[in-house]
């Protein structure tokens, strides 16, 4: 369990779960590791576990739960955004729900421009809040706005969004039982059960996403799933999860072999958030990667390493380093917003296995809104 709550550890543990699952010979896609993926898959596991080490109390006194108090502002708050949505609808007279297709929801303009970019994070933000809020309080009223919150997000079609604050439930929940009941054998049970049942519904949803008809074989024929697999009496519904975790780093393995060193493009694409990079963008960006069959997630590193090679992977991992210090010291002392953006940060760094959430305006906005109205202090 301390692995789970050691920002450090947890990104190690992570890469190393994705590292060993495709050493399984499950997919044929999947070839031997190269020395070059190999010499950075080691060198990233081993500095982040010394760090993890070397920031382990400071860790153990962040993660500490602690009840909060109601606010008087709660109620306003979630009204605002009630208000507030009803405004976006009326100024865009559609929906993203109501679009026939996907492609549709990524060209529509929805929203009132500059202000629905932070408007949408602000959903996500007090969502996790009031989830921390009930855990304290028991008050039913906060379900409510927390199914209610989650509701407005769906019907923005931002089902990322939901998956990152289910994330970041978990670990708030984390830290409430392992203060209420410390049973940390119980909590891992749990984990475990909850870890397959997102695994089999991403299955699931990926599989008809493919528009799969034939009980989870066409993902096995696009997966390249070896006998192996087969043979192993996994569900099938569960390959295309294997693929979608195990594909990163021989994505990145497979884009190795060339880059370029513009440093301008590392910063507009790795470090800058998007909703000012692509206000400031000179072309549209487009990525240009190799893929395993159209599985194409490469992890935090792949985009990096295309703009400036090696130091492009050095300095997107010392960002995400600044990342995890500042919330650790904005989460020392103990206000309304700490835990919550100690949630928020250990949600992040978990899906950065998968790509990276450290330009993503929908993702880095709550924890920047927990630094900015972290004021409120426990009594």
């Amino acid at each position: 369990m301390k692995i789970l709550l050691n920002p450090y550890w947890l990104f190690c543990f992570s890469y190393v779960v994705m590292y060993l699952l495709g050493l399984l010979g499950w997919s044929s896609l999947f070839s031997n590791y190269s020395s070059n993926v190999n010499a950075i898959f080691f060198t990233i596991v081993i500095i982040s576990f010394i760090l993890g080490f070397f920031r382990y109390n400071k860790v153990v006194r962040v993660s500490k739960y602690y009840p909060i108090n109601k606010s008087k502002n709660d109620d306003k708050m979630f009204y605002f955004v009630l208000l507030f949505f009803l405004i976006e609808i009326l100024y865009s007279r559609n929906l993203p729900i109501l679009q026939s297709n996907y492609s549709d929801i990524l060209d529509m303009n929805f929203g009132v421009p500059l202000l629905h970019g932070f408007f949408v994070p602000f959903i996500s933000y007090l969502s996790i809040l009031f989830f921390h809020q009930y855990l304290s309080s028991k008050e039913k009223k906060y379900v409510l706005y927390i199914i209610v919150l989650n509701i407005l997000i769906l019907l923005l079609m931002r089902r990322g969004l939901i998956v990152f604050n289910s994330l970041c439930y978990m670990f708030v929940f984390i830290f409430y039982a392992s203060y209420k009941f410390n049973k940390v054998n119980f909590l891992k049970t749990k984990l475990i059960a909850i870890s397959l049942v997102i695994l089999f519904v991403f299955g699931v949803i990926g599989n008809n996403r493919l528009g799969d008809e034939t009980g989870g074989d066409l993902i096995l024929n696009r997966g390249g799933a070896t006998q192996e697999f087969k043979d192993s009496g996994i569900p099938k519904t569960f390959f295309f999860a294997y693929m979608y975790v195990a594909s990163p780093i021989h994505v990145l393995d497979a884009n190795l072999h060339s880059h370029k060193n513009d440093i301008e493009s590392f910063l507009l694409n790795n470090i800058v958030p998007e909703f000012i990079s692509k206000r400031i963008r000179s072309s549209e960006f487009k990525k240009e990667f190799e893929t395993l069959n159209g599985f194409n997630v490469g992890g935090l590193f792949l985009q990096p390493y295309y703009d400036y090679g090696i130091w492009g992977i050095v300095l997107v991992y010392l960002y995400m380093c600044l990342f995890i210090e500042l919330t650790l010291f904005f989460s020392a002392r103990k206000n309304k917003r700490a835990l919550v953006s100690y949630a928020i940060l250990l949600s992040i760094i978990l899906l950065l296995t998968f790509t990276n959430l450290l330009v993503s305006t929908g993702y880095i906005l709550p924890l920047f809104y927990c630094w900015i109205f972290r004021g409120i202090k426990i009594k």
